[in-house]
C-alpha cells in the first residue's frame, strides 16, 4: 500500500498516473489522507481546495481506483487535544459517520494515522494519561463496525514495542532511543502514540498495525552509512531488528511501514543508482517466510526508482 499525498499542481498528476500504471503490478492499494477527527471530534473531510485537501485528491483517487487498486483512506488525528477528548464523548457518531462514508464511496477500508504523542522524556508524555486504553476501545469498535460491512482499519504507530536503538543513542532507529547516559530513556520503547502500548494492539479487533519504526532501513546496502551527526541510513541487520521488535510486540496484527527508496541507492538523488540485488531479495525472503508478514506500506508516494519497484513487485510475486 502506498500512502499517497497530492501533487503540488494539477499538471504534476499526469505522469504520476502514467507511471503508477505502468507498474500497477507491483502494488496493491492507495492510502491517500482524505479525512481527520476535526476540533469538534467528528469525523471530517480535509478541508479547502488547496493541495492537501480532499477536493483537491478525490477524483485522483477515482481514476486510480479504476486501475483495480484497494482505497484505504487516512485519517489524520485531531488538530490538539480538544479534538481527542471531544472524540471519546462521541464514538459512536464519529463511527456511524466514517461507516457511511466508506459504503458510499466503496472504499476497502481505512488507515488511521493519529499521532498524538510525547517527546524524548517520560514526563512529557504525562497528558496522555489514561487515554491508550479507550483508544484501543474505540478502534476496536471502529474494526468491528467496518467488518460489519466487509471492510478493514488498520492503523498507524511508531512501532518499537521495547526494542532501543543502544549503539545509536543520538540518531536512533525510528525514534527507539537507546537506554544511555542521554536524556531520553527508551521512551519510544516503552510508549506509542495516545500513550496505548504494542501488547493493548496485539489484543486489538484491527486488521494490521503498521509499525513506521522501520522508517529509513534499508534491505540492502552496508549495515550503517552516516549522514550527518544525527542521521544513519541502515541496511538489512538492522532492518531485520526492528522488525522483528514489531512483530514479536505486534503479534497477527503485525505490518511494517517503510520509507524512502528501501533498497539502497549509491546516491538518494539518482533513481538508477538505487540497487534491487540478492540481498535485497533475501532480506525480503527472510520477512516473508521468517518474520511471517506480509503487508507494508510506504511513505510517501509511489517509487521514483526502478529498484524501488522491482523490491515491491518481489515482495508480492517473487519474481
Amino acid at each position: 500500500m502506498i500512502w499517497l499525498l497530492a501533487s503540488t499542481n494539477a499538471t504534476g498528476w499526469a505522469p504520476r498516473i502514467a507511471s503508477m500504471k505502468a507498474h500497477r503490478d507491483n502494488f496493491t492499494a492507495i492510502s491517500p489522507p482524505l479525512y481527520n477527527i476535526n476540533i469538534g471530534g467528528g469525523f471530517g473531510r480535509i478541508a479547502g481546495d488547496g493541495e492537501g485537501s480532499y477536493a483537491a485528491l478525490f477524483p485522483y483517487v477515482r481514476e486510480l481506483a479504476a486501475l483495480g487498486l484497494e482505497v484505504h483512506p487516512l485519517i489524520a488525528g485531531p488538530p490538539n487535544m480538544q479534538g481527542q477528548q471531544a472524540l471519546m464523548r462521541n464514538t459512536k457518531g464519529y463511527i456511524d459517520a466514517a461507516v457511511a462514508e466508506a459504503v458510499r464511496n466503496n472504499y476497502s477500508g481505512y488507515n488511521f494515522d493519529n499521532e498524538l504523542r510525547g517527546k524524548f522524556t517520560e514526563s512529557s508524555w504525562n497528558f496522555l494519561r489514561g487515554y491508550g486504553k479507550p483508544w484501543v476501545a474505540f478502534i476496536d469498535q471502529f474494526a468491528e463496525a467496518m467488518h460489519a460491512v466487509n471492510k478493514t482499519l488498520s492503523v498507524d504507530i511508531e512501532g518499537c514495542c521495547g526494542w532501543t536503538d543502544e549503539p545509536r543513542p543520538l540518531g536512533p532507529q525510528g525514534r527507539c532511543g537507546g537506554r544511555s547516559s542521554v536524556p531520553w530513556v527508551g521512551v519510544f520503547g516503552d510508549h506509542e502514540f495516545l500513550d496505548a502500548t504494542c501488547p493493548d494492539y496485539y489484543a486489538s479487533k484491527v486488521d494490521w498495525v503498521y509499525a513506521m519504526a522501520a522508517y529509513g532501513a534499508n534491505i540492502n546496502g552496508p549495515a550503517e552509512q552516516p549522514r550527518g551527526k544525527y542521521n544513519y541510513s541502515y541496511g538489512p541487520g538492522l532492518f531485520k531488528n526492528v522488525t522483528t521488535a514489531g512483530s514479536r510486540g505486534l503479534g497477527p496484527v503485525y505490518a511494517a511501514g517503510i520509507a524512502g527508496n528501501w533498497v539502497w541507492c549509491k546516491n538518494e538523488s539518482l533513481p538508477a543508482t538505487c540497487l534491487f540485488d540478492d540481498t535485497a531479495r533475501s532480506t525480503i525472503d527472510w520477512f516473508l517466510d521468517e518474520l511471517g508478514a506480509n503487508h507494508v506500506s510506504h511513505w510517501v508516494d509511489e517509487a521514483t526508482a526502478q529498484g524501488t519497484w522491482d523490491a515491491w513487485g518481489y515482495f508480492l510475486h517473487r519474481k
